[in-house]
């Protein structure tokens, strides 16, 4: 049912999957409705409506109803729309009758609609859900890759020990913000044909670091007659610091080339939205723009400086452009709020590239505070010079941070020692602080397993002082009972019992001092040392007492898995969740053990080195009779299950090659385990 119910303009025809029809209200009817019966009560998660050409409405309304007498509004989406396509989300929605109210724009004589899909209930689910079907329905390169479900690769840009990073794409995306907003280029090329639009897709993307080993990535987007280089650096300190983005247009062609660069602010991120630990990726959050001079301001937030006048700065909301940088820019509007999040602002500079010529464009943000750095205002003159300079700067201080190790390498390793020097300094990027972590988003804690291990290639790499600053950061975490938490973040420590960090603890402070010999700082770690191998001791007797002596007769049994005798679980730590393929349902893993062993015996090494005799002497006993068990424990469990490897933990005798692993480095148990058993582990 509608406003209009005649033959041409009949309501059905938005179902027929028939381009060429339409419906169409009244003539100058000024507010048109829609109305649909579905015929029994349904799930939506939203619409996807597709106006008539020249026929979109001032707004929509829509309105559930399960009797077509009472309505419920379900969501209203204010003006401008988009003169195309609406999309609108309905979570957790449910009706019968679904009634599209639609106001007449001014100036149009009617609204129409094309096409309208009833979208499923995974389209209400979340934001990132809707955009991954609006993506779909746009040409390829106006939204990036991952909202089409395809894999995107990124790396990370920042100053050592700062809080805020920045992600950089594969395809030159840069997120600026975690969870809020990123810059992405586009180039609207002139041609006989009219205005043609460049993005990632259609361009040979090559992806490189300056000088090859420096954290300052580049991307470079071949697309004739246009070779687009973007380049992305980080400076200041770690409470002072700002991105710096350069946009290098080279035409590569014998003629002169014309078109406008569009850089677009856009309520999406780098990380994928199908990363969801801690954080979820996807979607950001643009819920405000506006534009002072030639910096937009994102969420009264984040300032964005363009450093050449822009010829035209563009802010839209979703409704009215759900792919904004694809469209003409119309300038005019200097604020907007968005109230679904998803505002979009678009940066447009027109070029002339004579052939073989290039000009580039430099764009700014802190990534603390409001304002530019002051020691930004010198670019004011000549910003290309200036931050050409400053580029150079940036890259010889890089230079200094990793020179504390050479290498004099054949040029066919020459690879290996880039990677080098780029993974320490993405080690250095990633620390907030002295916490080291393994990541810039979604593993943006500090885990003292990756940091024992991390340590250790920071300590090879020359960087003890770092190394120091972390054990003496998380030692203060130590519980008061001796255990060591398996991670810390902003919240505080975890206590999730994950059951190898103790052992890494103290892996992590010995293997400092055979680096250092800073017997200062392992005598005042000396007490946390104690208290971590009593704690060692208590999770053993909680596996000591008469039910898995040997001789009892109980046992253990899992799903498909043979009844494991009791006693294979002698004298090991408890089960846990620390081995990431057991957070199922904890297990007691040989990887906790292998990390335990390490630290008992690295206990017996810090008494040994401080004079600590009689803590040697009775830590030598604890590590002594664990690894007895230990492989007593693997022996049986490999019995049991009739299999000659190592098996990752005693209930599954699983096979894990990968993380059995630290049983040879750091733990250096190969003394306890078989040859036959490592054989068929690792051969």
């Amino acid at each position: 049912a509608s406003t209009r119910m005649c033959e041409m303009h009949d309501p059905t025809n938005l179902f027929d999957n028939d381009p060429s029809t339409a419906w169409e209200c009244e003539p100058n009817e000024l507010r048109p409705w829609y109305q649909a019966d579905f015929g029994v009560s349904r799930e939506l998660g939203g619409l996807s409506i597709g106006w008539e050409r020249g026929y979109w409405p001032e707004s929509v309304e829509v309105k559930l109803s399960d009797d077509g007498v009472q309505w419920i509004p379900a969501a209203e989406v204010a003006g401008p729309l988009d003169p195309d396509h609406a999309f609108i989300r309905l979570p957790d929605a449910q009706a019968r009758y679904i009634r599209l109210e639609m106001p007449r724009r001014p100036k149009a004589s009617a609204v129409g609609i094309q096409t309208l899909t009833i979208e499923p209930p995974s389209f209400g689910d979340s934001t990132n859900a809707m955009l991954a079907s609006v993506a779909a329905k746009y040409p390829r390169g106006g939204f990036p890759r991952s909202f089409l479900g395809e894999q995107l690769y990124w790396t990370v840009a920042g100053v050592p020990g700062d809080r805020h990073e920045v992600l950089v794409s594969e395809d030159g995306q840069v997120e600026l913000v975690r969870s809020t907003f990123m810059i992405e280029p586009f180039i609207l090329l002139e041609t006989s044909d009219g205005i043609e639009p460049r993005s990632w897709e259609g361009s040979a993307t090559t992806r490189e670091q300056v000088d090859q080993v420096l954290p300052l990535p580049v991307v470079t987007r071949r697309a004739d007659p246009i070779t687009m280089r973007i380049t992305t650096l980080t400076e200041g300190a770690p409470t002072d610091s700002a991105v710096i983005l350069c946009y290098e247009l080279t035409n590569t062609s014998e003629r002169p080339v014309r078109g406008a660069l569009h850089l677009a602010l856009r309520p999406l991120q780098v990380l994928p939205p199908w990363h969801e630990l801690n954080i979820t990726g996807g979607a950001g959050d643009i819920h405000t723009l506006s534009v002072e001079s030639h910096n937009v301001l994102v969420n009264d937030q984040y300032k964005v400086t363009f450093h050449s006048k822009p010829d035209r700065i563009g802010l839209t909301s979703f409704a009215a452009a759900p792919c904004a940088p694809l469209a003409a820019v119309v300038a005019g509007v200097t604020e907007l709020t968005d109230p679904t999040g998803l505002a979009t602002g678009v940066v447009a500079f027109d070029f002339t590239l004579q052939a073989g010529r290039s000009q580039r464009w430099w764009v700014t943000m802190p990534l603390h505070g409001k304002n530019s750095p002051r020691r930004y205002d010198a670019a004011a003159a000549s910003p290309d010079e200036f931050f050409r300079r400053t580029s150079r700067v940036i890259a010889e201080t890089w230079v200094k941070i990793l020179a504390r190790t050479k290498f004099q390498v054949p040029p066919e390793a020459q690879p290996l020692v880039n990677t080098w020097y780029s993974t320490t300094a993405n080690i250095l990027i990633n620390m907030d602080g002295q916490a080291i972590q393994p990541g810039s988003r979604t593993y943006e804690r500090s885990w003292m397993r990756d940091g024992s291990l991390t340590s250790s290639a920071l300590l090879e790499a020359g960087y003890p002082e770092v190394v120091k600053a972390y054990l003496a950061w998380y030692s203060g975490f130590q519980y008061d009972f001796g255990k060591v938490p398996c991670v810390v973040d902003r919240r505080g420590p975890d206590p999730v019992d994950e059951n190898d960090s103790t052992g890494q603890f103290i892996f992590a402070v010995m293997n400092y001092y055979r680096y250092t010999n800073d017997e200062k700082f392992l005598r005042a770690q000396f007490p946390r040392i104690n208290k971590a191998v009593e704690y060692i001791q208590h999770m053993r007797a909680l596996r000591m007492t008469k039910e898995f002596e040997a001789g009892s007769e109980l046992t253990r049994q899992e799903p498909g898995k043979p009844a494991v005798p009791n006693h294979a679980f002698y004298g090991l730590v408890p089960q846990s969740i620390s081995h990431e393929g057991y957070s199922a349902k904890p297990m007691h893993s040989y990887w906790d053990c292998f990390f335990t062993l390490r630290g008992l015996k690295d206990a017996v090494d810090v008494a040994t080195a401080l004079g600590e005799t009689q803590a040697a002497e009775r830590w030598t006993r604890v590590r002594d009779d664990f690894a007895k068990d230990l492989s007593a424990s693997i022996e049986l469990t490999r019995k049991t299950h009739g299999i000659a490897y190592i098996p990752g933990c005693v209930e599954l005798g699983d096979f894990d090659s990968t993380s059995t692993t630290v049983a040879i480095w750091p733990a250096q148990a190969e003394a306890i385990l078989s040859s036959e058993a490592l054989g068929a582990t690792f051969d």
